[in-house]
């Protein structure tokens, strides 16, 4: 079996393990570094800060209650709840208030950034179990314009989105795993 890693100054990355805490690093620097303009990562501090709560606020509380809900069930012993509905109700719930009050076409600029990566990733968790979240409409609204404006990069989303579809209807058998964390499914 073959490990891929990705090796940047102050980075040791193993594919293979997913450490979603150094995704968010790992993208500030790929844009800083390569960007062909600022974009994506703006250099206006007071753009850059709205980039970066919205990376925080995925990592925090969005991306963090949509796998928990969406996420850990398929793959570990864990039930969906109404307490896991809820909290991922208040993530979509927050994030619709964002987009309302900023005001712009993305989650934080009328362009995309690094934001919008992370943010399409975790709603995608939520179209991957058929979660309707249409009534939060700036984040239906958003999702569907990035989809629509940016093919070529929900092509890439789509994968994730696809292969987390088929593993809601036959999720993977784990029980070999001795996971140091979450409690496996005994089949």
């Amino acid at each position: 079996m073959r490990i891929h890693t990705l090796r940047l100054p102050g980075f040791y990355i193993i594919s293979n393990y997913v450490c979603n805490y150094y995704s968010n690093a790992i993208l500030q620097y790929l844009a800083d570094k390569y960007g062909k303009d600022d974009s994506l990562y703006p250099k206006d501090l007071q753009t850059r800060a709205v980039v970066n709560h919205r990376l925080c606020f995925n990592l925090s509380t969005y991306y963090r209650n949509i796998s928990e809900h969406t996420l850990a069930p398929i793959f570990f012993d864990y039930a969906r709840t109404p307490l896991s509905l809820k909290k991922v109700n208040i993530a979509l719930d927050n994030f619709n208030t964002y987009l309302q009050r900023l005001g712009k076409k993305y989650a934080a600029a009328d362009n995309i950034t690094i934001a919008d990566f992370q943010l399409v990733t975790a709603t995608m968790c939520l179209e991957a179990i058929n979660f309707d979240f249409s009534s939060y409409s700036l984040v239906a609204k958003w999702y569907e314009t990035y989809k629509k404006e940016y093919p070529e990069l929900w092509a890439i989303v789509e994968g994730g989105m696809k292969e987390l579809s088929e593993f809601e209807k036959n999720p993977p058998d784990l029980s070999h795993m001795d996971h140091p964390i979450h409690p496996i499914r005994k089949h």
